[in-house]
């Protein structure tokens, strides 16, 4: 497993490799990941860049990148300290349904916010994660790359 060393200013693990945010958008990084079969980068406006499941570029074709594109500021956003996970949206009234999947595709929790929150991940095992944000009013998903410690 990777981790992004400059978005959590975590440079050492019991587990796993760290990787700047540069590398960690390089399919090359990779080690052995089947980028044919299971893994896509990214490359979605808004998106981080990481890899993700396949399944999640497809269900996330929908977004209009022309929308996207030019209201960047109304991607939703999850960051992870230590075992908080912090989802902000620009719309105080979004709706929205959390999602944490681990790198097979197998859902952890699910969690609903009005606009974003705090959500604790203290059950979670560490590890590296797919956050997939689904704003239930439009129906647009977001998914970002997170580590947990």
């Amino acid at each position: 497993s990777y981790w992004d060393t400059t978005t959590t200013g975590i440079t050492t693990s019991e587990g796993g490799e760290g990787k700047s945010t540069a590398e960690m958008t390089l399919e090359s990084t990779f080690v052995n990941w089947d980028f044919t079969n299971i893994w896509r980068m990214s490359a979605m406006p808004g998106g981080s860049g990481y890899p993700v499941l396949a399944w999640q570029i497809e269900e996330s074709t929908s977004i209009s990148r022309d929308n996207v594109s030019r209201n960047t500021n109304l991607t939703p956003t999850a960051t992870v300290r230590g075992k908080m996970l912090n989802v902000t949206a620009l719309s105080q009234t979004a709706n929205l349904q959390i999602r944490i999947v681990d790198m097979r595709g197998k859902t952890i929790t699910r969690f609903t916010a009005i606009g974003g929150g705090n959500f604790s991940l203290d059950k979670i095992s560490a590890g590296s994660y797919i956050v997939e944000i689904r704003d239930a009013t439009s129906g647009q998903r977001f998914t970002s790359a997170v580590a947990v410690q």
